[in-house]
């Protein structure tokens, strides 16, 4: 029992069928970001104001990540997206 797309597998769980594990997407997107600005760099704040904006910015990012992980396990929800949510 597949429907179109592959949204619910023939034991009847339902799964994200996504072919392209989340991080290798967003890998993608920054080492495209990183090969255009190697290429055509355009500054637009000096080094100092962006390592003074960069930094918090990480870790702000690297602490709602971590906050994203507790919350999942503790929902007992699958983080790998190639997995079926469990029934409940």
């Amino acid at each position: 029992m597949t429907k179109k797309g592959g949204s619910i597998t023939d034991e009847g769980q339902d799964s994200p069928a996504i072919k392209v594990p989340p991080p290798l997407i967003y890998l993608l997107a920054l080492v495209s970001g990183l090969l255009l600005d190697r290429r055509f760099h355009v500054p637009f704040l000096p080094r100092s104001l962006a390592s003074a904006l960069g930094w918090p910015l990480l870790g702000s990012g690297l602490a709602l990540s971590g906050w994203f992980m507790k919350t999942m396990q503790d929902a007992d929800a699958p983080i790998r997206t190639d997995k079926p949510v469990p029934p409940d």
